[in-house]
């Protein structure tokens, strides 16, 4: 017995399921659009989709992805091609489908594109014309494709035994480095923040008369900009640090060189100071043990004295006693 939700889908698949049909003759009203005939006519293709999505009013939005539009013509014959979104997944085809756009930077995330594009455009559209199954079985297939996407996007994101990794420092500021990795051929651009450990923290407080660690040009630049800046990026603390990564690495080799000249000078009158800071810790450490030489000198005197007033006064009072027992 076919129900209600089924009987609905077959009109959807049937070739007379849009309003603009009721004109064809009756032999081609009883024709059932079929997958082929979708892969093969792009017309045809958009037609449907429009009457399936409830598109017949308004225009579809296509997708971009990189800037590039994505034709989800293009996208629904490249996944139906691989025998449908789950074995696309399970195959680890997501980057394969997303490289026959032809786009200029890699995707590293393709099992998310397709998340966000494929899924509610063209998922269901797959299950009724390319797998033909009724609507009322989608449901149940939706939610075994929820895990599967989470699964594929922690692949993604695994590193894999045996990967090749480059790490390229491209920046520094106040609590970490702007880095570059790549990991054999994909390339990631990322920032790598610097946290104390407990354990310094708990360590005191430095000798406030020791001189300041040399500051590196693109410090100075951070500094100048920071402060700049910071109105506009209220709550937004690593945004603007990439901001201004950002700004330093669009610098000309004459504006950056002006920043580099003060992290050099910056650099030499760390040395200077640290050097003479040095001579005056090592200065200070020779009073301070000449100071305990001549204290411990004090100390043992002192208690020489006090042990020949002891014998003095022991013997006094023997002579005494002995006078005392002769009378």
């Amino acid at each position: 017995m076919t129900s209600t939700d089924d009987l609905s889908q077959i009109q959807v698949a049937s070739a007379n399921g849009s309003s603009s049909d009721n004109n064809k003759t009756n032999s081609d009203s009883s024709r059932i659009t079929t997958y082929e005939d979708l892969v093969q006519d792009s017309n045809l293709f958009w037609e449907k989709l429009r009457d399936f999505l409830g598109y017949t009013d308004k225009p579809l939005t296509v997708p971009t992805v990189e800037g590039k539009s994505i034709c989800l013509h293009k996208l629904f014959k490249e996944v139906t091609a691989r025998r449908g979104l789950e074995r696309v997944i399970k195959d680890r085809k997501c980057s394969e489908v997303i490289a026959t756009f032809g786009l200029k930077t890699p995707i590293t995330n393709a099992s998310l594109v397709l998340k966000k594009h494929y899924v509610p455009m063209l998922f269901k559209f797959e299950h009724v014309y390319y797998l033909k199954k009724p609507a009322s079985s989608f449901a149940a297939r939706e939610e075994e494709l929820s895990g599967l996407l989470g699964k594929s996007a922690n692949h993604d994101n695994a590193l894999q035994a045996g990967t090749a990794v480059d790490v390229i420092i491209e920046g520094k500021f106040n609590n970490g480095y702007f880095v570059r990795v790549k990991m054999d051929s994909k390339e990631l651009k990322g920032v790598v923040y610097r946290l104390e450990s407990p354990s310094r923290k708990k360590k005191s407080k430095s000798d406030p008369k020791k001189p300041k660690s040399h500051r590196s040009g693109y410090n100075f630049f951070y500094s100048e900009n920071y402060e700049r800046l910071r109105p506009h990026f209220v709550g937004k603390g690593q945004l603007l640090t990439q901001t201004i990564g950002k700004m330093w690495r669009s610098l000309s080799k004459s504006d950056r060189e002006v920043y580099q000249e003060k992290g050099r000078k910056d650099t030499e009158r760390s040395r200077k100071e640290i050097s003479e800071y040095r001579s005056l810790m090592a200065s200070r450490a020779a009073t301070d043990a000449a100071a305990a030489a001549e204290t411990a000198v004090a100390t043992d005197a002192a208690m020489n004295d006090e042990t020949d007033e002891s014998e003095s006064d022991a013997a006094m009072n023997d002579a005494a006693t002995a006078s005392e027992e002769a009378e």
